[in-house]
């Protein structure tokens, strides 16, 4: 427990919410981030899941130098919401599951080999790092306690086990974005207010209906519990049953010896 010394210096520290850098250095990785930020809200819009865009995380509590900013990160079973920072230890001490990375001509490579490190270090169990100029992305999932590359090839497509989205590599040279029911990614200004409340409304169907699975389950096994102590309780008794006449042919069988060792007695005595 913390002293009032130890407390007043937690209070102290500042956990900055900027580092001055723009979002995006182009209009291509600000497009690309926006793509993902928006769809996924949208994806996500019925469920308590934190989608986020170059937000300040924090994994360690009273260590501000510990940073880092995704262009995108999405934390399952933590409230959507205002955050000025993500601080890990106010939510839960969950680290984002999912975490985009948009490539930038300001991006050197040791700069993302230092995001690499630090999303593996700090539990992040998918990594996706997109390069919009060359229309090319990389995954990277946790498999053995570490960040591991999926050896994607070309042209090959691959849907994430955490966000059930899908990406492609088109023949065409281009990165294409899908939803888990294989409709594509939209900017905002092709949205429109019927299909956004259709996706919306589907997804709470879905919900829905996995709930009401769970609940019909339930049922199920709390009914099969109920017939096993039924069962149980008609064994006991059953066993009780016999055990009483078990006992009860004992007792007559002792009286009946009883009686017989009395009559061999009288018979011994004339």
């Amino acid at each position: 427990m913390l002293n009032s010394r130890e407390l007043l210096v937690q209070q102290e520290i500042y956990y900055p919410t900027s580092d001055g850098k723009p979002m995006a250095d182009n209009t291509l990785q600000f497009d690309t981030i926006v793509l993902l930020k928006t769809n996924l809200d949208i994806l996500y819009s019925a469920e308590e899941v934190l989608v986020a865009g170059d937000l300040f995380w924090y994994p360690e509590e009273g260590n501000p130098k510990v940073v880092m900013a995704p262009d995108v990160l999405v934390s399952f079973g933590r409230p959507q919401g205002f955050r000025s920072s993500y601080k890990q230890w106010l939510e839960d001490n969950k680290p984002p599951e999912v975490v985009f990375e948009v490539y930038s001509e300001g991006n050197s490579k040791r700069e993302m080999q230092h995001k690499l490190e630090f999303y593996n270090r700090y539990g992040v169990q998918e990594y996706i790092f997109i390069e919009p100029y060359k229309q090319e992305f990389e995954v990277y999932v946790r498999h053995q306690g570490l960040l591991k590359q999926l050896p994607l090839e070309r042209y090959q497509s691959w849907k994430s086990s955490y966000l059930n989205i899908g990406l492609e590599h088109g023949k065409d040279n281009k990165i294409y974005y899908y939803y888990p029911d294989g409709q594509p990614f939209r900017m905002p200004q092709e949205f429109n207010k019927e299909w956004r409340s259709e996706l919306v409304a589907k997804k709470r169907e879905q919900i829905a209906k996995e709930r009401a699975m769970q609940r019909a389950e339930k049922e199920r096994l709390d009914k099969e519990r109920a017939m096993q102590r039924a069962e149980k309780e008609r064994l006991d008794k059953e066993q009780a049953i016999a055990l009483a006449k078990q006992e009860r042919l004992a007792k007559e069988t002792a009286l009946s010896e009883l009686e017989r060792l009395k009559a061999e007695l009288e018979r011994l005595k004339k």
